[in-house]
């Protein structure tokens, strides 16, 4: 059975995390442990509105570029989401991120916000909120074979960007996953 992920607009707009996420669910296929991620339109809509207000001189070109590759590595884009669910969340403009986790029937609802901004009551809900630097340390450490993967896979990359693990675990330091940069060093024995 799949782990479904509904991914929130503020992990969407990390080129860090994403490529981690990415990264991961295809090392984790190798060991028969599915991922699934999911998002919805208004969600990608919010990704594209706040990256235009962080970087106001990119072009739409960029951003469009930007929308169509996430279109492509999400396993779903729910068009739609319940608009009468009972929400409990301390932040109402959170309401589509929670009815859309739950139409989707997500285990897990990635986002960097609060837990009480989508519900006051956690255990009722079908997906538990995390952050994204608690749920890749989780896969690092229960997965240590795909975490090596995934550490080999970026260090392998021909970017400028990606060249050492003293680069990655500074990426991952800013994108503000300092648990996941902790097992880099030793992800690949060293």
């Amino acid at each position: 059975m799949p782990h479904i992920v509904f991914l929130d607009a503020n992990v969407l707009t990390s080129t860090t995390v994403l490529r981690w996420l990415f990264d991961l669910r295809a090392a984790l296929v190798g060991e028969g442990y599915e991922l699934r991620f999911v998002t919805s339109l208004k969600t990608l809509s919010e990704t594209g509105a706040t990256m235009n207000w962080r970087v106001p001189q990119s072009t739409g070109a960029q951003r469009d570029q930007r929308m169509a590759e996430l279109r492509r590595e999400m396993d779903d884009v729910l068009p739609h989401y319940p608009k009468d669910l009972a929400f409990s969340g301390k932040d109402p403009g959170d309401y589509h991120v929670h009815a859309a986790a739950t139409a989707c029937e997500a285990t897990t609802l990635l986002s960097f916000n609060r837990p009480s901004d989508f519900t006051k009551k956690p255990a009722r809900e079908s997906y538990r909120v995390i952050n994204p630097d608690d749920f890749l340390h989780e896969l690092g450490t229960t997965h240590p074979g795909a975490l090596a993967q995934a550490v080999a896979t970026r260090v392998d990359a021909k970017d400028a960007v990606t060249e050492d693990i003293t680069s990655l675990v500074l990426q991952l330091k800013k994108a503000r996953c300092p648990r996941l940069a902790k097992l880099l060093p030793g992800a690949l024995g060293g």
